[in-house]
């Protein structure tokens, strides 16, 4: 019945409201203290242990040449790359890169697992289709935010992808996090 469908909205978004609440808002302020502490702590422990990796990670950038400068010498303008071997490796390695991930025909295929059947390959053509056109064209940051990080693959290892759901665009939106903004412990 329509009250039934009302009654299970009622108490779908109750427990959506209940699950989504600010804890800050309901736990003491002792234990807010305490976990706030704790990760501060964590934060700080994980950054010192990277150190020696942030220093020389940011001199090879340096030495590279790859840091955005004004230059002026030796004339305006000029090139502030001091390894090109090694630049120009990235260069290829993120142009091969770009091209094996992200293909004309889409990045995303499927593999049907078990026995083949029609159904199973019409739904795994539905999901592929659904997919590309999500990263290739709903997704509008998707190419560039992969291909920064593809540059910065070889230079500092791994790299990261933050993905969400962002409620104003109404779409999924992909952000490129360099290893140096991420902290792990």
């Amino acid at each position: 019945s329509a009250d039934g469908e009302e009654l299970l909205d009622i108490e779908k978004t109750d427990l959506e409201d209940e699950f989504n609440e600010n804890l800050v808002e309901v736990l003491p302020a002792s234990v807010v203290q305490q976990l706030a502490g704790d990760l501060s702590e964590d934060i700080d422990n994980d950054i010192s242990a990277r150190k020696d990796w942030e220093k020389m990670y940011k001199e090879g950038i340096t030495l590279l040449g790859l840091k955005f400068e004004e230059r002026t010498e030796p004339w305006d303008g000029a090139c502030g790359v001091f390894h090109p071997m090694i630049t120009e490796a990235v260069v290829r390695f993120q142009s091969e890169t770009i091209t094996e991930t992200f293909p004309a025909a889409g990045p995303v295929k499927t593999k049907i697992l078990g026995k083949m059947t029609e159904i199973k390959s019409e739904k795994s053509d539905r999901k592929a289709e659904f997919l590309n056109w999500q990263i290739t064209e709903q997704i509008e940051e998707f190419r560039d935010e992969q291909e920064q990080l593809l540059t910065q693959l070889p230079l500092g290892g791994s790299q990261y992808f933050k993905i969400w759901f962002d409620e104003q665009k109404k779409r999924p939106v992909v952000e490129f996090l360099p290893i140096d903004r991420v902290i792990l412990p």
